[in-house]
C-alpha cells in the first residue's frame, strides 16, 4: 500500500514510498489487465517478485498510468518513452519511487538495523564524523544510514563508473540532524553542490536528491 507521497510545488518532481504487505495477486490486481507482467514474474526470489510488482505499483499511481521500464547498461531504471526521470530503491518490505520532469533524481531507502556498522569504514571519511559532532549526536547506526543512504541516492543521481564513494563524495547536514532534515552533498569534480532530504522513519531510512520537494 502507498505509505508516503511528496511532490513539488509545480508537480513536476517527488517520491512516494510503498509498504509491501500485499501478496503477489493483490499487486497484480493493481495494475493494468492488458500489460505483460511475464517479466517481472520470471524472478527466482518471491522478494524481488514483489518488490518489482510494488515499484510498477508506484508508477502506476504516482504518474497516473503504466509505464514501461529498461535499463541501463549500468542498471539504472529508465522510462522507454522518457515522459519522466526515475530512481527505485527497495528494502525488505519497503519499495520507494523518486521522478522528475526536468531533471535527474536518486532515491535510497534503508532498512534500519546494526548491519551498516560493518562497513561504515569504507564510506564515511573522517570530516563527516567530524560534522556528525558539530550538527548533533545522532546515535549509532543513525549516522552511519544517513550517510550510506545519501551517498547511495548521490550514486543513483550521477550514474558515473568508478565513484569512489568515500574520498570523492562529501556529506554535510545542513543543521542538526533530526527526524528529517537536508544534506548538502558535495562531490569531486563538480562545481555545484547537490541538495539532498532525509527523513528517518520507524523502519527505515530514506534519501531522495534531485527533487524540488520542500520537506520530506
Amino acid at each position: 500500500m502507498l505509505s508516503e507521497r511528496a511532490l513539488s510545488a509545480d508537480g513536476l518532481s517527488g517520491f512516494a514510498v510503498w509498504h509491501i504487505t500485499e501478496s503477489e495477486e493483490e499487486l497484480l490486481s493493481l495494475l493494468p489487465s492488458d500489460v505483460d507482467f511475464s517479466d517481472i514474474m520470471k524472478a527466482k526470489s518471491k522478494a524481488r517478485r514483489l518488490e518489482r510488482l510494488a515499484v510498477r505499483a508506484l508508477l502506476a499511481q504516482t504518474l497516473g498510468r503504466e509505464h514501461i521500464i529498461n535499463n541501463l547498461p549500468s542498471g539504472r531504471p529508465v522510462l522507454v518513452d522518457g515522459s519522466w526521470q526515475i530512481s527505485v530503491s527497495h528494502t525488505s518490505e519497503w519499495a520507494a519511487l523518486a521522478w522528475s520532469k526536468q531533471q535527474g533524481v536518486g532515491i535510497d531507502i534503508e532498512r534500519r538495523s546494526n548491519r551498516v556498522l560493518r562497513v561504515s569504514s569504507r564510506f564515511i571519511n573522517e570530516s563527516e564524523r567530524e560534522a556528525a559532532q558539530t550538527f548533533g549526536n545522532l546515535t549509532s547506526p543513525e549516522y552511519e544510514l544517513l550517510i550510506w543512504a545519501a551517498k547511495e541516492s548521490l550514486y543513483k543521481l550521477l550514474d558515473r563508473r568508478g565513484l569512489d564513494l568515500l574520498h570523492n563524495v562529501q556529506v554535510i547536514p545542513d543543521g542538526a540532524i533530526s527526524e528529517r532534515g537536508a544534506c548538502s552533498v558535495r562531490v569531486e569534480g563538480e562545481a555545484k553542490h547537490f541538495p539532498l532530504l532525509y527523513r528517518f522513519h520507524p523502519e527505515y531510512v530514506l534519501a531522495v536528491v534531485g527533487t524540488s520537494v520542500s520537506q520530506v
